[in-house]
This record gives C-alpha cells, sequence and structure tokens, in this order.
C-alpha cells in the first residue's frame, strides 16, 4: 500500500521495507534511512513497546507511525515521547503520505541543530562543526550562517583555519552583543570583554 501511495504522488523517496521489528532494527543499524515510517503493530512487537525501541535503537532518524483508529490515541502518545507525526492507515493519499514524511524529517533537522547549537553555547562554543564527506562545515551556532573548507583557497593557508577566521569575523560583527547578554544569563561579568579564538569566546574580566 505504501508503494503504491509513493508511486501515486511521483514521490522520490526511496522504500525499504521490514515485515518484523527485528529485520527493521536490524536494517536501522547496517544503513540508516532519512524517515521511518513504523506500523504500531507488527509480528513480533505491539503498541508502545515498538516506537520505543525504534526511538532508543535510531535517535537520530526521524519516525512516522501507522495507526488505526483504534490505536490511535497510542499514536498521540508515540508524538509526546519523541515520533514527529503519524498516519491512521485508510486516511490518506500519496500527496499527504510524502508531505508528511518530507515535514518530518524537515522538523528532526531542524530541532537536532538548535539542540546542538544549544550545547555548544553551553559549553562556551559559537560554532558546531560537522564533518562531511571530503570537508568540513562550520555553522554558527547563533544563526543560520555557514561556511564549508571547500569554498577557501589553499594559496591563501589551511582552509581550515580560514573557515575558523571566517566565523570569528561573523560572530564578532553580528553576535558580540547577543554573547555578552547570554554571559550575563549565566552570571559572569557584565563588563567582561570579548576575546574571539577558534572555536570559543572567552570572557576577560
Amino acid at each position: 500500500m505504501i508503494r503504491i501511495r509513493l508511486l501515486e504522488s511521483n514521490s522520490d523517496l526511496d522504500l525499504a521495507c521490514s515485515d518484523r521489528l527485528s529485520s527493521g532494527l536490524a536494517a536501522l543499524d547496517r544503513q540508516p534511512p532519512a524517515v521511518v515510517l513504523l506500523d504500531l503493530n507488527l509480528p513480533d512487537s505491539c503498541g508502545a513497546a515498538t516506537f520505543r525501541s525504534v526511538l532508543s535503537r535510531a535517535p537520530s532518524v526521524p519516525v512516522v507511525v501507522l495507526s488505526t483508529l483504534e490505536d490511535e490515541a497510542l499514536a498521540l502518545q508515540a508524538v509526546h515521547h519523541g515520533v514527529q507525526d503519524y498516519l491512521v492507515k485508510g486516511t490518506f493519499d500519496g500527496t499527504q503520505l510524502t508531505r508528511t514524511l518530507r515535514y518530518a524529517i524537515e522538523r528532526h533537522a531542524a530541532v537536532a541543530l538548535k539542540t546542538a547549537r544549544d550545547k555548544a553555547v553551553a559549553k562556551g562554543q559559537y560554532y558546531i562543526k560537522q564533518i562531511l564527506k571530503g570537508d568540513t562545515k562550520f555553522t554558527c551556532s547563533f544563526c543560520d550562517y555557514s561556511v564549508v573548507t571547500s569554498r577557501f583557497n589553499t594559496s591563501n593557508g589551511n582552509r581550515r583555519t580560514q573557515a575558523v577566521a571566517a566565523m570569528n569575523r561573523h560572530v564578532a560583527r553580528l553576535h558580540r552583543d547577543l554573547w555578552k547578554r547570554r554571559c550575563s544569563l549565566v552570571h559572569l561579568e557584565k563588563d567582561a570583554s570579548v576575546s574571539v579564538e577558534e572555536g570559543n569566546i572567552k570572557e576577560q574580566a
């Protein structure tokens, strides 16, 4: 049914199916997908244990659950525990299915980015770093500004050093006041000066 619905909407999502929770979890370990569409009633698992197992095994993967009208309350409970959304069987078409999966992917990514930023700021870091294939991406902890090392020319020096310097300039220009406000909330000196260094902004009395 799901494959047919995706074909109806001309979705470009690739579909891989598992008919049991055990085989689905094994597939998650081998290759995490962009999103999981999870039936709450499987031959080897049913109810809350099903979504809890998936969320525990793959917390970085967004999950959308399939429910029946009878267990819609359980689906809502799943959302409260970290599932992105739910669909009631027999009530959606291909367009709704594709849209729900796309939104789940985007929402999960946005939450993950915010969490990473909050952790970076709490540690005194003004950017988060992601290692990409053949590249490194630095994203500001306060906004969506980002730089990748590949955009810099090696003739001007080390690419990573140039990327960090670009983040330094960005934070110093746009977020110095924001950083000071953040520091005042954690009871640092209000008149502290700001020194921007690689990966951190240090408060100096």
